[in-house]
């Protein structure tokens, strides 16, 4: 079995991303019998497309875990991918502020995550991580990620699974702990390899 793990570079005010960071960490790993191809994205609507379909089309990888720093409290397992584009004030990396836009041009409104995502809640739940669906991955990069990953595949007919999960900002880079916010990047690395773990064991037996 091989799996690509993606994550993204700093943005913003942030001067790290622990998604990047736990893709680097897991990259050239094995999990089981699970191979790990981790590689981390820019945070651009204009660059990150090529090497996401470069690494799927040279990998051809079982499954693809896109994941992404999301909001300041737990770990959120995405449901769907929107085809829009849409950037917060001063936009992306590049300063690219796309307001709605399509992401594929007559491409599907929205693609559905192909991992097990109840399973994947309720293993992390049981090892203590505060994990819920959610339905909406917002319109920025990791939303853009999500539907590129599954526009390909769809479009090539690939046998690959693929999904996306946001997980909080480290610790360091969070001001007010409370009520739970932020991550340490072991925990970021803990529940990454506990769902790939359940991602080998469920999806490839």
């Amino acid at each position: 079995m091989k799996v690509l793990v993606t994550g993204f570079e700093p943005f913003g005010p942030w001067q790290r991303n622990p998604s990047g960071e736990t893709a680097r960490h897991l990259d050239g790993a094995t999990i089981v019998d699970a191979e790990i191809t981790g590689i981390v994205l820019p945070v651009s609507f204009q660059r990150a497309a090529a090497p996401l379909i470069a690494a799927i089309d040279e990998l051809h990888p079982d499954v693809v875990l896109n994941l992404g720093q999301g909001g300041a409290v737990g770990v959120r397992v995405e449901r769907n991918a929107v085809n829009r584009c849409r950037a917060p004030e001063g936009g992306d990396n590049d300063r690219y502020e796309p307001q709605g836009e399509a992401i594929a041009t007559g491409g599907p409104e929205n693609y559905q995550s192909t991992l097990p995502v109840t399973e994947i809640v309720e293993l992390l739940n049981n090892v203590k991580f505060n994990a819920a669906p959610s339905d909406f991955a917002g319109e920025f990069l990791c939303n853009y990620v999500m539907y590129t990953t599954l526009h390909h595949i769809a479009t090539q007919q690939l046998p690959t699974r693929a999904g996306l999960i946001h997980a909080s900002p480290l610790r360091e880079e969070v001001p007010d702990l409370t009520n739970g916010k932020g991550m340490r990047l072991k925990k970021w690395i803990d529940f990454a390899e506990s769902v790939l773990y359940l991602l080998r064991t469920s999806i490839m037996v």
